[in-house]
């Protein structure tokens, strides 16, 4: 039966496929292929999905059919809230992606709620509440309500290189800025709530962007970089640090704080830490990888300790063999091949439904089914 359903997952994720694979896969519940490159995904309150790809964003019901769909220009492109509640439109100069000219905040419905006309890549809160938007050139940090008005700005030295993640509860988001610059010797992380006030910050070595993660209410934040992980309470306070072997390292927390995986791209193994302790209790290296060479496009932990985890079998853009895993604790509950170059997949809020995506193509799978499939 195992055997059954890892070939049917495997076949089903092509760009095409038809009407008898899908009837036959009862581990899908809806499939979807697009004519360009998908750019994100998210779930959203109505139970489907939001895709933006290259030329449009794509409001998908439960059904797995197509209920709106908005196009995009060629020197536009779209990112999604995490409910599907809201889209940010960037326009910007052709052939410079960085050099933003335009960027439009659009409600599920596609009307315009409101715009702003300089540069900055926008950050958009889970809930659709508040946003963010980052301008390298200006070196601030700006927060915007629901209407579009400024509640707060930053100014700092050189944020180049940052990136923003929100918690779940949409209370309060976070800022990494590596020490990317010239002569600079460390990056720091700085903590906002959702009206841009400031409540931490945290000096770290990191010299690269790193990996950053957020349990549901900020009280644990996770920080990866250069071999080492960071663990920090609410206050910004160093709960604990570790170090790990060089080699590259990609992480994923649970929302509700307890459960860290860490994938370690030199020996290809996935380990889950007890958050509390900073410990790990349960290790697993996966076969098929190459050491060094096969890195992790996206790990997730449910609150019920499921990892989920993809990885490329090479860097190269050539490739075209990834893996999907899921796992509960050092058992492999499923594990299947794909012909992409690249795929990525997330939990449902409710870790029911995986959400895999390829370059063109996406499936969404019933967590459930693919459990007791995998144990049959």
């Amino acid at each position: 039966m195992k055997d059954k359903v890892m070939f049917l997952l495997a076949v089903a994720f092509s760009l095409v496929i038809n009407s008898t694979i899908l009837a036959a896969n009862s581990l899908i519940l809806s499939q979807k292929d697009f004519k360009s490159e998908i750019f994100s995904t998210s779930f959203n309150s109505e139970n489907g999905f939001v895709v933006a790809t290259q030329e449009e964003v794509v409001y998908i019901n439960k059904e797995g059919l197509s209920c709106r769909q908005f196009p995009l220009q060629k020197n536009q492109f779209a990112v999604l809230s995490e409910n599907g509640g809201t889209f940010a439109v960037v326009t910007y100069s052709p052939g410079v992606k960085e050099l933003v000219e335009k960027t439009e905040f659009m409600d599920s419905n596609g009307k315009l709620l409101f715009s702003i006309d300089e540069g900055g890549y926008p950050y958009l809160a889970p809930d659709s509440s508040w946003f963010a938007v980052a301008n390298s050139a200006k070196n601030q940090i700006s927060f915007l309500d629901k209407n579009g008005k400024v509640t707060n700005k930053h100014n700092f030295s050189d944020i180049k290189g940052l990136k923003i993640s929100f918690s779940a509860d949409a209370r309060y988001c976070l800022a990494n800025v590596p020490n990317m610059g010239k002569g600079k010797t460390s990056g720091f992380l700085v903590l906002f709530s959702s009206n841009g006030k400031k409540l931490w910050k945290f000096d770290h070595p990191g010299s690269t962007t790193g990996y950053v993660v957020l349990s549901q209410k900020a009280d644990k934040v996770i920080f990866a970089s250069e071999s080492n992980i960071y663990c920090l309470n609410k206050k910004g306070r160093l709960l604990w640090r570790k170090s790990i072997e060089s080699g590259g390292i990609a992480v994923g927390l649970s929302k509700n704080g307890k459960f860290l995986v860490v994938g370690r791209r030199q020996d290809n193994s996935l380990s889950l830490y007890d958050v509390s302790s900073g410990k790990v209790f349960k290790k697993k290296q996966l076969a098929g990888l190459l050491n060094y060479n096969s890195p992790f496009t996206s790990l997730s932990v449910s609150d019920e300790g499921l990892v989920l985890a993809t990885a490329a079998k090479s860097w190269s853009l050539r490739n075209k063999e990834s893996y999907l895993y899921l796992l509960k604790g050092d058992k492999i509950l499923y594990s299947g091949s794909y012909s992409q170059r690249q795929i990525k997949a997330k939990f449902s809020s409710d870790s029911q439904k995986i959400l895999m995506t390829g370059e063109k193509g996406m499936i969404v799978y019933d967590t459930n089914r693919i459990i007791k499939g995998g144990q049959q």
